[in-house]
């Protein structure tokens, strides 16, 4: 009744008794639609530089064909809050990029995954945020993970993945870096 019939009543009775399989629309089988249950999930999810496993089960979902399903829903939500928005964005940029990219993770995903996860997440971020500077968060990543132009390659062999503005915001990104001068680098 809940997912072929919006029923809100089995919304609420399935939250109350069965947590597991509502959460599991969400990260198993990448079941975005619905903006309360994405809401619901993520405020019954810690984001904890320990275990960021949960966390990530909530960014995207990895479907059969092997493509990527990215929860814009997710990022929608945390950037209603500005202030809180700026701490979480910041989290996933010191903390989950970090993780996603440790090749000690037992993630199963490819380089070109996870360079698509992250270019949707940068573009989100940019086009969103509202005082959104481009050091803050893509320059930084630009100058400290793209520095042989890796990513610069795959994005443009993935024509940007289709993401509007992401072509511009990237190549902005790469000139500005992170905003920080370092010692023989020109202003």
């Amino acid at each position: 009744m809940y997912l072929f019939n919006d029923s809100k009543a089995h919304f609420k009775w399935l939250i109350l008794n069965d947590e597991t399989f509502m959460r599991s629309l969400v990260t198993t089988f990448g079941y975005y639609d619905d903006t309360a249950l994405v809401e619901w999930v993520a405020e019954n999810t810690k984001m904890d530089a320990q275990d960021l496993e949960p966390l990530n089960e909530i960014i995207y979902n990895k479907k059969c064909d092997g493509k990527i399903g990215f929860n814009y829903t997710f990022l929608k939500i945390i950037s209603e809050n500005d202030e809180k928005a700026t701490e979480k964005f910041n989290f996933l940029k010191w903390y989950y990029f970090d993780w996603l990219l440790n090749p000690k993770n037992t993630l199963e995903l490819t380089f070109s995954q996870k360079a698509e996860i992250i270019a949707r997440m940068h573009s989100f971020i940019y086009s969103n945020m509202n005082d959104y500077r481009t050091y803050e968060f893509m320059g930084t990543f630009a100058e400290h993970y793209d520095y042989d132009n890796t990513y610069s390659k795959e994005f443009k062999a993935k024509n940007y993945y289709n993401i509007p503005d992401f072509e511009k915001q990237w190549k902005e990104a790469k000139l500005e870096g992170d905003g920080i001068t370092l010692p023989g680098e020109m202003e």
